[in-house]
Parts: C-alpha cells; structure tokens; sequence
C-alpha cells in the first residue's frame, strides 16, 4: 500500500480522512497541519512508547489516533481511552476512514438522515451495551457509518474490514503491581509527548476536582514533570452542590494552577461541536482553548467503572467501561488541537482483577462507608500528603455541563438550533411512520428491529432530543469543505 498525503492548511489542526478504492493500492490521505506525517503512517496523538520507532498500534495506552501500513493491509488505530474513534463509511468502490465523523460523511458526499432523530438514543444504547459489544453502525441519508472505539481496524486493498483487538497488560496481582504499570505508563507517555523528534510536542496539563480520580492521577502527573493544573471555580449551571475546585489539592502537588469559570455564553458554531458528538459533557472546556492548546489533558475517566469497590459487572459479562460515551469533544479537540490522556484505561480488559484488588485485605485502610469509595485512587491521593478531607466526599461531577436536549444550547445556539429544525426537519409523526418511511439499510437489520421493539414507549410523542445532531453536523461540516 502506498500513501499520498495532502496536507491542507484549513482543516481542523489534528483531523485526518484516508480514501481507500477497491483494488487501488494507492491511499489518498487529506490531513490538518498538526498530524505527524511519514512514509509509511500517519499519527495525531501520544503513546506510551518511542515516537521514532512509531509503533503506537502496540501502545498499551494511546491518545489520539493513526494508522500504520502493514503490506497488503492498512491497520487504522483508535485511542486507547475510549474517546477518539475510527470512523468507516462505504460510497461505492470508494471506503472514507477518519477520525472524524463529520470529515468521513463530508468526504463521502453523505449526512445524517433528517428522517432518523433518534442519534442520540443510538449512542446511549451503545455506551451502554460496553466495549465488548457488536461493531456499532448508523444509518445515515446514503447508507451508514461504522465507528470503532479501543479497538484497531485492519483494511485491505479490497476493502475488506476486520476488527483487533488491542494489546493488553497482564492483569495486576496487587496495589503496587497495578501502580507499577501506571507509573511506567506515565513515564513512557511524558517521553513520547516531548520528543525532540516530533513537529509538534504536547506539554501536560492536569485538571485537578474534588473527586477521586483526577487528585489521584495529578499526584502522578506531578511526579513525572506536570507542573500545571486547571480547574473550575464553580459548580456547573443548575447544580446545587457546593464547587467542585481543586485548587487546594493542586497547590499541595506544587502545581502552577489556571482556575476557570464556567461557561455562561458559547456562540452557536462552539455549541454545535459538542452537540455533534453526544453528549457533549466536555462543553465546559470551550472556555479554555488558550490553555488547551498543544497540550495533553490527563483526563479521570473511566475511574467510576474501573476503580468504584461498589461497582459490580452485570451478570455474565466482563466489566468494561460501560458508561460514558466517549468522542463527547472530539470536533474540538481536533480543531484546537490537543490530546486526551485516560491512564484509567490502562487495564480495561482487566476490570474483575481491579476490583479485587479494591476489596483486598490491602486497601481496607483505605476505603471509606457508602458507594462513593474508590480505595486504589484514594491510596495514592493520601500516600502523597493530600488529606483525606479534601477529596473523594461525594461524587460533584462539577465540570460536566452536556447537550443533552435543545435548552442546554446556549441561546444564540438555541435560535440558531430552532431555525434549523424549522426549515430542515421532517414534520413530526409517530415513530412507527417514521420507521416505514426510512430504509437504515444495516446488514442485519438490527437497529430497526430494535426500535421497533419499544415503538410502544415513543409512540405518544416526538423525539425529546429531536435533531441536536444533525444541527452540530451542518454547523460543523463547512470546515471540512476542501477546495
């Protein structure tokens, strides 16, 4: 396989599309200014390995995404973090990759269905159903789109598509096996983000709340050259707990700390990034592009699934990050151009050994009463001088603020958002019309079976969250209009 690269200037920073024909060992990759681009592979992010050798389809934990030709094959590399996906649509003999959803379906000529409203229940449902679940697909107006979170996807010249598996650590024995793998991970990642090698370095920077997961990962972040921390300086709007700031727990660490307010006003453009990538519940990082920019955020999630001692899989299933919804800043990141760190991710496929490890005889010191208990995050947080007292109490999620209906825009979005449904959207009607009228075109039809099995429960109204995300994607699109 051979790679042609057009590297356009006006493309969001760190966003990529490669164009695959059948039968044509040529691949004609378009890219932003900020993906690293060689010979025989392209990558916009960080792993925990040698940026020389360039082997990040073998990270155990990676930021961002690439792909890497393997002779006859192309292997296309998600992040490890459950966050930025591959995104594969077919038109014709013609196969659309990308990191971006809104780059994929823009390339391909394609756009959501105005027929189908019900994005937004598809991305719940698949969060929901795990990692280990059925490749997730949905319908758009020409066809369909795949996309693939923590998982690679392997592509031949005939387009023919097969999903791997990333690499896994082994499953730690005990507390200090299990931070032995999380420090040389920090390690590894903090080389590869400064290497003199790249044409873009990352600087890390540790958002620092009152909860457990991210007073835990700070502390190592701290140990490992991170002199910078952000937090938010009040609750989110419509919250009644008291701030979530972790301004004390980073001045203990001897970090640098940029303290943020929470948004009150986005233009409708800044809105429809995050309603494009449901449910948008980093929105309150749009006040901070200045700060974001080249850098790699050690972001806490998925800490609730993995570390909680109160969190128990569903029977007969492995625990895997179930919640979450993961690419919810996706858009944005692309364009402001920085990096997702999730080191919680490292031991995803070994959910059951970290939780025995947070029951273990061990951590017993460190748990505390109630469901809100997360002893391996609190052992590092105590162990490194921060008193139990300033974190881990309740659970604030005080820098969550999502797009998860119409009046969550703000208002220049909202209008923006009404004008677009009135002139655009289909007049609504039942649910079970809607179902007649649209053909999702899915090789087993499964996502309008499932609908139809819980017509009964939406047959009284329409969609609650209507067309958010075909808003975001018209908003969206234009920057991915190339000339």
């Amino acid at each position: 396989m051979h790679l042609e690269f057009e590297r356009i200037e006006s493309l969001p920073r760190l966003a990529w599309c490669a164009r695959l024909r059948r039968g044509d060992r040529v691949v004609r990759v378009r890219c932003g200014p900020w993906v690293e681009v060689r010979e025989d592979r392209w990558v916009e992010g960080i792993w925990d390995g040698s940026f020389p050798k360039g082997a990040f389809d073998e990270a155990l934990s990676l930021a961002g995404t690439g792909c890497r030709v393997e002779g006859d094959r192309l292997r296309f590399v998600a992040s490890t973090g459950r966050g930025d996906r591959i995104h594969l649509t077919r038109r014709g003999d013609d196969l659309f990759v990308s990191n971006s959803l809104v780059f994929a379906l823009v390339e391909a000529g394609d756009e959501p269905d105005l027929r189908f409203p019900y994005y937004e229940h598809e991305y719940y449902r698949i969060a929901r159903e795990g990692l280990r679940r059925r490749d997730p697909t949905l319908p758009t107006r020409e066809g369909s789109i795949a996309f693939h979170d923590c998982f690679d996807v392997s592509v031949g010249s005939d387009l023919s598509v097969r999903k791997v598996e990333k690499r896994s650590p082994p499953p730690p024995a005990d507390f200090k096996d299990y931070l032995s793998l999380l420090e040389g991970c920090f390690a590894r990642f903090f080389a590869n983000a400064a290497d003199p090698a790249r044409a873009r370095r990352y600087t890390p920077l540790a958002p620092v709340s009152r909860g457990y997961d991210s007073p835990a990962l700070a502390v190592l972040a701290a140990r490992h050259g991170c002199s910078a921390a952000l937090t938010f300086e009040e609750i989110a709007p419509g919250r009644r707990e008291p701030d979530d700031d972790g301004t004390p727990i980073a001045e203990r660490l001897a970090l640098e700390v940029k303290r943020l307010p929470m948004p009150r006003a986005l233009a409708a453009e800044a809105d429809a990034e995050f309603a494009v990538c449901p449910h948008g519940s980093a929105r309150p990082y749009a006040v901070a592009e200045r700060e974001l920019e080249g850098v790699f955020l050690i972001s806490g999630a998925p800490g609730g699934d993995m570390l909680s001692s109160a969190f128990a899989a569903p029977e007969g299933l492995t625990r895997d990050p179930r919640r979450g919804l993961g690419g919810t800043q996706t858009e944005f990141r692309l364009r402001v151009g920085f990096q997702v760190f999730k080191p919680w991710f490292l031991c995803w496929q070994h959910g059951e050994a970290i939780h025995r490890i947070s029951l273990s005889q061990e951590m017993r010191p460190f748990r505390v009463p109630g469901e809100y208990d997360k002893p391996i995050a609190r052992r590092i947080a105590e162990e490194a001088g921060i008193p139990r007292e300033l974190f881990g109490q309740r659970k604030f999620a005080g820098g969550q603020l999502a797009v998860l209906k119409p009046k969550d825009l703000h208002e220049e979005g909202r209008d923006d958002y009404q004008k677009f449904v009135r002139s655009n959207a289909p007049r609504p009607g039942r649910l079970a019309a809607l179902l007649r009228a649209i053909d999702l075109r899915l090789p087993d039809g499964r996502l309008k079976d499932a609908y139809r099995e819980r017509v009964p429960a939406r047959l009284r109204k329409a969609p609650s969250k209507g067309y958010l995300f075909h808003w975001g994607f018209h908003r969206v699109r234009d920057r991915y209009r190339v000339p």
